[in-house]
């Protein structure tokens, strides 16, 4: 997630308007380059790891149903792709105390 990102910026843009009223905290996938944790935006934005950098590519062509079809074996990380999103969604939660999710 950041404003340079090559994919569509929807979420990006619904976050940063949030965060002008709100306190917003973003998971989101750890992409090779990337840090796993920054603020941008007035955001705080955490990234969860689910493979070596070389299999990170969930979301390299635009999208995870894009990146199956162009890369089937990828289709190895998905279930841990799974696990560590809701293993890390579990310690985000407890960590920041949440309020909505």
């Amino acid at each position: 997630m950041g404003a340079d990102d090559k994919h569509p910026r929807f979420v990006y843009d619904l976050c940063k308007h949030l965060a002008k009223f709100h306190s917003v905290t973003v998971l989101t996938q750890h992409r090779p380059g990337s840090q796993n944790r920054e603020r941008i935006a007035g955001m705080d934005v955490y990234r969860f790891r689910y493979a070596p950098d070389s299999w990170e590519q969930l979301g390299e062509y635009g999208g995870i149903t894009v990146s199956l079809q162009k890369t089937p074996l990828l289709w190895l990380s998905v279930p841990f792709f799974f696990l560590s999103q809701i293993a890390y969604s579990i310690l985000l939660i407890n960590r920041i105390k949440a309020d909505i999710v």
